[in-house]
């Protein structure tokens, strides 16, 4: 599983996914970047909490989406945030999912997708 794969051990829980200072990064003067090795580890804990946040912790997604826009160059205040990510889903894994349905007649999809908001007009898919 994702916590039993992480570098370190993760025994307790958090009561929440973040806190405050999830949006806050230090300058890059101050901060202090994970070795190579760290880094990489921090990448695919993201990665993989991204495909589960999407599925089935739909709770996780705010602290997700920020960490994904650090794996390029995480420091130890990221760490420290998917750590807490990861305690948090260490505390809450006997939490079910509920899927509920109002209408069998209606099917709802939501799609997240940006179109005409930037420079050129058209959308953005993040693909390379």
């Amino acid at each position: 599983t994702i916590i039993t794969e992480f570098p370190e051990a993760i025994t307790k829980s958090a009561p929440s996914p973040y806190t405050d200072n999830l949006f806050k990064v230090r300058d890059e003067e101050d901060a202090k970047f994970l070795p190579e090795e760290q880094a990489v580890a921090f990448h695919r804990t993201v990665a993989q909490l991204l495909f589960l946040c999407y599925r089935a912790r739909k709770d996780i997604q705010t602290a997700v989406s920020f960490l994904t826009t650090r794996v390029r160059r995480p420091d130890e205040d990221d760490w420290g945030k998917v750590k807490r990510v990861l305690r948090y889903l260490y505390g809450t894994r006997s939490l079910p999912l509920r899927l509920t349905v109002d209408d069998l007649t209606v099917a709802k999809w939501n799609i997240d997708a940006s179109h005409a908001v930037h420079w050129d007009c058209k959308g953005q898919t993040g693909a390379g």
